[in-house]
Order: structure tokens, then sequence, then C-alpha cells
């Protein structure tokens, strides 16, 4: 036989639907945007790795100051490795690089293009690097048109051309000769766009890479090609030892027949491993929110399903008295929180597949030059994002109501829902009436009321999230560039002194004390690169060791000493690591597999890095060179170094080119967290006040019948709620400050670098205003709900 309380579903769904769509739009928004954006990152990840195999990407590559004979290469493929010529022709625009495009329909000079583009492009000049056909090694991947199929033909990559709005059939003007753009492409060894693999940075506008036939390649004058050699590995080393003693090798074989510019393997070269280790670096930012929302789905079930059993008491005392079960009434009441759970997880997929994925991928794509999308299935996103929400509401639901049944029907019936009564009414100050009512009804509700600040202590902690993602990046951008010690910073690839007569060397020591406006002269350090353990995420993180000069002119305030025991720690890595002065920190220097431990002996304010000081001689000592090597400069003005000693060199626009691209890869990621946080703080604002009214829909039906207008109801219901509503938010926010500081922890885990908490004063005003502004605009549903409560529920309820 059927069961007749199925009859009920369709009614208390209706009766409630407000409540229900609420929970349904909650639910269902945070399942797409996480579920789309853990697909899409996922996706673009496995991508991004399964193109490494497919293309045979490089295991490392090497630049010779001239190309290799045929024996050179024959005596370095003795190492177990195979050689591939892979050179290369660095091309650069001079004046405005749109100058040299035409389009497809107009063929004229393109006019359209951003101003500011423009004006990029023609300050800081682009460079094209040409590459020829690829077939063995670092294969290309087509992504639209074809090719190159005759010589006037190019492929640019997709990144590229679309930064600067270039599309296949332009033309593009090399040598004063037209090349019909035929295709876009993305190289695995190009993922990301860096033009040199030491470089702090990449910048799409001023680099990207092209194709064409070999036989165009032929045709570049032979002084322009770069002698770059691909190789992979026949017996791939099994440890990092290894592969540092086969690159000691290779590169010692190569000293003997010719000068190697550049040596590195693929895990160090960044245009092969950047995007790789950037992709999916802000997953546990989103995991961390949608367990920060499954917190709050529970509690506003928990709320709801209490509700719904005080609202039904009297049918539920009703059925138990008939004989109906308890299990029989819970999984009756469980079941619109059931049905709205699946349903908000089968819609929140459906749209999280379709749309969201779309809107994250176009993050990725927009930042890194990865092969043709496709989406995979991914259970861990279904489970974390659905499985697991659905089944813990319902589960909360299950024991919220378990909990309410163990009453009595005649409790149910009279409404006897709570363990106890007050004893006596509270005293309240000599007020006026409707004041002393307000704090009655306050008082009467103590419960709803508390039930109501948890809720916007959540709304308004994700309102938080989502208003200082950008802040904190903002700041820790400033920060990393303010946090240069001198204009210029060079990375040595073997110690070698700079040109006399530049950097200000004739500016002696004594001189820089008695006349301090003078230029500091250039200084050396040491700089090697090591691990320390990070505890938080399991597992060692790079830091940058320096080794600088005892009374460093940049370095002023870091009280180095020749002779110390210890190291100096730059604050971030401190707070990252959770150290205090006077511990201890291990450094693991993977290439000679040596642990070191150092006390801390203070800290030190530089942004710049994850960073470990210590005096250059000491650290010279501790990595096995005589105490006069040095890698590097520190600088303020341009010091003149031979180019085939040079790694790089590291200025103020590159630390701007890092914050620009933090910025770039993080900002619809941030877009989404503030829209999600309106959604939830509008949802349980909604949701909750709701509550309180319903809860008092008797008293507010007496006071009808007392002669009482709507107006005056509304002052006195409404504006007890609007006080608690504001109190809420202003005892919120210091512990919302206080929560957030310690979830930051979590949700940049897996990022380079030290994102400390941090927000504007007057955001704080913000959530404030918003949280009042979401409050009004529910408020006014509320009046319309006042308004419809009837004289005759206080008859009904008569005790």
């Amino acid at each position: 036989m059927k069961n007749p309380l199925n009859k009920r579903l369709p009614r208390e769904l209706k009766h409630n639907l407000g409540r229900y769509l609420a929970v349904f739009l909650m639910m269902a928004t945070v399942i797409a945007f996480i579920s789309g954006f853990l697909v899409a990152a996922e996706s673009a990840k496995r991508l991004y790795k399964d193109n490494l195999q497919k293309s045979a990407v490089e295991d490392g590559g090497f630049i010779t100051a001239s190309p290799l004979d045929s024996a050179a290469i024959k005596a370095l493929e003795k190492l177990n490795i195979k050689v591939y010529e892979d050179f290369y022709r660095n091309y650069s625009f001079t004046g405005n690089f749109y100058s040299a495009i035409s389009t497809a329909k107009t063929k004229t000079a393109a006019k359209t293009k951003p101003d500011s583009k423009a004006k990029a492009a023609s300050d800081s000049g682009v460079t094209l690097r040409l590459l020829h056909e690829r077939k063995e090694i670092n294969r290309i991947q087509l992504i639209k048109g074809t090719m190159p199929e005759a010589d006037s033909q190019i492929a640019l990559d997709r990144l590229f051309a679309e930064y600067h709005g270039i599309q296949t059939g332009d033309t593009l003007v090399l040598d004063g000769k037209k090349y019909q753009i035929s295709g876009l492409i993305a190289a695995s060894d190009y993922s990301s766009l860096f033009e040199n693999r030491t470089d702090i940075m990449f910048d799409v506008s001023t680099f990207g890479i092209a194709v064409v036939k070999d036989s165009t390649f032929q045709t570049f004058p032979a002084k322009e090609l770069v002698s770059h050699y691909s190789f992979r590995y026949l017996d791939k080393p099994r440890s990092q030892a290894e592969k540092n003693k086969k690159s000691d090798e290779i590169i010692a074989k190569l000293n003997t027949k010719n000068a190697v510019l550049d040596y590195s393997l693929a895990e160090n070269n960044q245009a092969i491993s950047f995007a790789g280790d950037d992709l999916g670096s802000d997953i546990p930012m989103m995991k961390t929110l949608l367990y920060v929302i499954i917190v709050i789905m529970g509690f506003v079930f928990s709320v709801i399903a209490g509700n719904t059993v005080e609202s039904e008491a009297p049918v539920i005392g009703t059925l138990l008295a008939s004989g109906y079960r308890k299990h029989e009434l819970i999984c009756h009441y469980m079941a619109p929180a059931v049905i709205i759970s699946v349903l908000s997880g089968l819609f929140g997929n459906l749209i999280g597949y379709t749309i969201t994925v779309n809107f994250i991928k176009s993050m990725y794509y927009g930042s890194y030059s990865l092969p043709l999308y496709r989406t995979y299935w991914n259970g861990d996103a279904f489970l974390y994002t659905t499985v697991i929400p659905v089944a813990l509401l319902v589960l909360i639901t299950y024991i919220s109501l378990r909990k309410k049944m163990s009453l009595t029907p005649l409790q149910f019936l009279r409404k006897e829902l709570k363990g106890r009564k007050e004893k006596h009414a509270i005293k309240l100050p000599n007020f006026s009436f409707l004041n002393r009512f307000r704090l009655r009804i306050i008082f009467q509700n103590k419960s709803n009321y508390l039930v109501l600040f948890v809720g916007i202590f959540f709304a308004s902690f994700i309102l938080m999230w989502g208003l200082c993602i950008r802040p904190t990046i903002n700041k820790y951008e400033e920060e990393v560039v303010n946090s240069e010690k001198s204009a210029y910073q060079y990375i040595l690839k073997a110690p070698v002194e700079y040109e006399k007569g530049t950097g200000s060397q004739a500016a002696s020591a004594e001189k820089q004390k008695t006349a301090p406006s003078l230029k500091k002269a250039p200084e050396k350090f040491t700089l090697t690169s090591m691990e320390s353990y990070y505890k938080l995420a399991g597992k060692n993180i790079a830091v940058s060791v320096y080794g600088i000069e005892e009374n460093s002119d940049y370095f002023q305030a870091l009280p180095v000493k020749k002779n110390a025991e210890g190291v100096y720690l730059s604050e971030n890595l401190l707070k990252k690591l959770g150290k205090k002065k006077g511990n201890t920190i291990t450094l693991y220097d993977k290439f000679n597999d040596r642990s070191y431990q150092k006390k801390i002996l203070g800290t030190y304010d530089y942004a710049g890095a994850l960073s470990v000081f210590l005096p250059r001689e000491g650290l010279n000592e501790l990595i096995g060179k005589d105490t006069a090597y040095f890698n590097g400069y520190f600088s303020d003005e341009q010091l003149k170094l031979p180019t085939e000693y040079t790694a790089s060199v590291i200025t103020k626009d590159d630390m701007l080119k890092l914050g620009r691209q933090i910025n770039k890869s993080m900002g619809p990621m941030i877009y989404i967290i503030f829209t999600m946080s309106i959604i939830i703080f509008l949802v349980l604002m909604y949701i909750l006040t709701k509550v309180v009214i319903e809860k008092n829909a008797v008293s507010i039906s007496f006071m009808k019948v007392f002669g009482y207008e709507n107006k005056e109801i509304n002052r006195i219901y409404l504006n007890s709620i609007t006080y608690t509503v504001l109190a809420s938010l202003l005892i919120s926010l210091p512990l919302d400050t206080l929560c957030m500081k310690e979830i930051f922890k979590l949700i940049f885990i897996k990022m380079d670098g030290y994102f400390e908490f941090y927000m504007k004063p007057y955001q704080y005003a913000e959530i404030v205003l918003i949280g009042m502004a979401a409050y009004f605009t529910v408020n006014a549903l509320h009046i319309r709900r006042i308004k419809r409560i009837r004289m005759a529920d206080a008859l009904k309820n008569r005790e």
C-alpha cells in the first residue's frame, strides 16, 4: 500500500518553496563553481603531462658557441643519451610590432590593436623565436589551421597570436619578406613563454615562438642561428645525484670540443616546468573553500531540520499517536533535504561541466601555451563536490531529526520541545514600552538569534574571503617589487669580474661613507638553491640561500658575521615554516645530497623570495667552493659582463612581470569566490531571518488581534532582527579575521612565496555595508510575509 505521508511531500515543498529554492541556489552554485574549477584544473594538468610524453619533450638541452661536428655528437652519445640538433633564430622587431602585421581582409597595416598593447610592444620590442619543423623531439601540436606547407607560410604560437590579435590568414613581415600565418601551434618545451630559462617571469607581450618549413629555415643567415641542442636519456637516471653526475659528464665532454654557453635539465627549464608547477597550485584554495562551505551548509540544514520539527510538532505528535514509527517520520522529513541535495548535485555538475569549466579553462589557456583542450571525467571532483557534501548534509539532517524525535507524542502535541523553561522573566531597564518589548523579543528568542549570529559569522567569513584575495595579492606584489635591494641583480654561470670603469667601480668604500649620495659600488654574492621541510604541506620547498658580504651596502640592516654559526631567514620564510628565532632550520642540498642544520639568529625583511642569509665565505665553505667564489653581483647600475657568463639579470621590471602574472592567473578565480560569497551571504541571511519570523508567527498574530498594524509590527520584530544583524556583523569581523589568518596557511599551501592575509581598512566597512544591504533586501520579503500572517493563527494555536 502506498505511504499516505508521500502525499504531504509536494505540499511541504510548495509551502517552503522560498527556503528550499534558497538552499538549492546555494548548493548548486557552489557545486557548479568548484566542480567546474577542479575538473578544468585537473584536465589541463593531465593534458600538460600527457603532452610531455606524446611530444617527446627533451630531458635537457644546451647551447654551444658554435655548431658541434658529427664526431662531437657521437662522443656525447656514448654517454647513453640521444642528441638532437634544435637550432633556432631570435628575430627582433624594430619599432612598432603591429606595423609588421597585415590582416587577411584588408591587407593593410593593423591599426585596430589596443593602444596599451601597441605601446608595450613598441617600447619593449618584440622577439619572435623561429623554429624549424621538429619531428623527433619537442614535437609541435597544431591548434588551428595548418602547419607551414610553403616557404611563404609560418605558424605562430596560439597564446602569442591571441594576445596580439593575430589570426590565421594574416600576414607577418620578416626580413622584408611576407609570410602568411597558416596556423596556430603549441610547443611542449614552450608551454610558458620564457625567452630565457632563468628569467624570473615570462611576458607574452614581448616574446613568442613560430615555426617555418625546414627549407625556409635553411635560408636564414647561419651567424644568426643559436646552436641549441636537445637530448633525451636512453637510460633514465634513477636519482637526482645520478642526474647531476650525468650532467657533469656531458658538460665536461662538451668543454673539450666547444664552449658551453648554457645548459639545463628539463625540470630546471622554466619554459617547460613552470606551467606544470603552477597548474593546480590554486586547487588547495578551492578545496579549503569547499570544506568551509560544507560546514556552512551543514549548519543551514541542521537549522532547517530543527525548525521543521518545531513547526510540525502537533502533526508529528498526531502521527506518532496514530501508530507511525519514528524512523518512518524521520525518513519522511528527510525527503525534502535529500531531494534538494540530489537535484543541486545534478544541476551543479551539469553547469560545472558545460559552463564553468570553459570559464576556468580560459583562465589557464590565457596564461599558458597548452595543447588542445578536452574535458576529462574527474571522479575526485565528483566525490569532493557532490558525494561527500550530499551524504554529509543528509547525515546531519538525520542526526538533527533523530535527536528531536526522542520526545514523546504528548510532548509534541503540547509543543514542549525544549528540555527546560525559563523560571522567571528577566527584569528589564525602565525603557519605553516598545524598546522593552523589543528586548523581550530578543531574550525570548536568544537561541534563534544565536543561530543567526553563527550564520552571519559564516556568511561574513565567506564574504571576507572573496574580498581579501585581491588586496593580499596586490600587497604581495608591492612587497616583492619594493624588496629589491639593487636596481640590477646579476646571476652568473661562473665567477667573472665586470669591466673596469662601470658600475661606479671608482667609488671607494671611504667615499661611499662620506658621500652617501653616490651610488653604491657593485657587490659580489653567492647564491644557491636548497630545500627545507614544510610541515604543513608535508614536503620540501625550495629556498634561496644567499651568501653576502659582511657590512653589505645593499643589506645594511642584516648583521651577518664571518664567523657566525647560524643563519638569518627572510621574514616570509620564517612565517611560512612556523619557525622562531633560536630554532634550528635544516637545509637540504639536493645537488650534493647533503643536509645542514643551522640555528636561526634572526630575520630580515625581504619579500623577494623565501631566503636564507649567511656570510659569503660561510656559504662557499658549505657548498665546497673556495672562499673567493661568487656567482652574482648586486648593482645599482648596469654592468658590462660577458654575455656567455651571464645567466640572468633581475630588474624591477622583472618583478613587475611576476606581479602581473600572479594577478592575471588568479583574477578569474577571485571573481568566482566573490560571486559565491555574495550568493551564500544572501541565502544565509534569507533562511536564518525567515526562521526567526516563522518562530514568532503566533506572537505576531496575537499583536494583530490586539490592534497593532503591520508597520508597527515591522518596527518591533524586524528592528529587533536589524539590531541583531548589525551587532553580529560587527562582532564577527575580528573573529573572521583571526580565522582567515589561519585559513590562509592552507589556501596558498602549494604556492611559492608567503601570502599573508591583508585587507584594506575600508573593506571591513564594505563587509558591514554589503551585509546590511543583503539583510534589507531579504527584509523586504519578510515585510510581505508578516502581512500574510493571519489573526486566525492566534486562535488556532491556543494552549
